[in-house]
């Protein structure tokens, strides 16, 4: 709240936060899709299993 109470001279460093924060952002957001992506391949996995189509596994 500082920096916008400080105004229009605090332009850039309040463009800087949010860039960095959307940065911060992406990297969860990139870590939460790989998660997901190896979460639906062990769920495929499963489902293969119990259906009878692995027959490497007992």
């Amino acid at each position: 709240m500082a920096l916008l109470e400080k105004g229009k001279t605090t332009v850039a460093a309040r463009k800087k936060l949010l860039e960095e924060q959307r940065i911060k952002l992406l990297e969860k957001q990139k870590n939460i899709n790989e998660t997901i992506e190896r979460l639906n391949y062990k769920v495929a996995l499963y489902e293969e299993i119990e259906s009878g189509k692995r027959k490497d596994f007992t």
